[in-house]
């Protein structure tokens, strides 16, 4: 098996909530390691990247810069 790295361009973060209507969901689904299998396009939109960017990814993909901070939650 070959596997090809491809490169991902990062939306950039912005400090803002976001609204999100009370029957939208953002729906995505990982296997056991945490890498996507599947993104609706609520969660595409919400994230910035496409559905190609985002399958097979590492959910951690999405995280905040805030996330990423130690003891942040």
């Amino acid at each position: 098996m070959i596997r090809v790295r491809r490169k991902i361009y990062r939306p950039i973060p912005i400090d803002e909530e976001i609204k999100f209507y009370r029957k939208r969901f953002i729906v995505s689904k990982t296997d056991i390691n945490g890498r996507i299998l599947f993104v609706n396009k609520n969660f595409c939109e919400l994230s910035g990247y496409s559905e190609e960017e985002l399958i097979g990814a590492p959910h951690s993909i999405i995280r905040t810069p805030i996330c990423l901070e130690p003891y942040s939650f």
